[in-house]
Parts: C-alpha cells; structure tokens; sequence
C-alpha cells in the first residue's frame, strides 16, 4: 500500500503541465480571495468629509448665500 501511494504522488510530480498548472492557479487563487478579503475589510469613507475638504478654503468659509452670481456656475 505505501507503494501505491508513493507512485500516485511520482505521477503527480512527473506530469509536468499539471503542476505549471498548479504553479500559476494556486497563486492566482490566494492572490485573488487575499485581495477580495482586502477590498471587503475596508473602511468605508465618509464622502461628505472628503469632499469638504477638497474645496477650497474661501468656498469652504462662505455661505451659498453670499456667493455672487456672477461667480456661480450656469445651470444647464
């Protein structure tokens, strides 16, 4: 029985494409779960913040209100 087992791993080691097979599915396997866990782990962002601070400081200061017209962006 021992030999047996012996020669089903012998023919697993000596079909070369299987394991070039092997050698690129396994990483690509782990790569892509590890990255799925990463992206599914994240923090979400609060957008509102982000975009805060993203404009500008005198923007940021005054109110809708006291924008001048003729500063503000046409509406389409």
């Amino acid at each position: 029985m021992d030999e047996q087992k012996a020669l089903s791993w012998q023919a697993l080691y000596d079909n070369m494409w299987g394991i070039f097979a092997l050698g690129i599915l396994v990483p690509t396997l782990i790569y892509t779960v590890w990255g799925l866990i990463e992206i599914a782990t994240l923090p979400q962002m609060d957008v509102s913040k982000a975009m805060e601070a993203l404009r500008p400081a005198e923007v940021q200061q005054a109110a809708p209100a006291e924008i001048p017209a003729t500063e503000a962006a046409p509406v389409h």
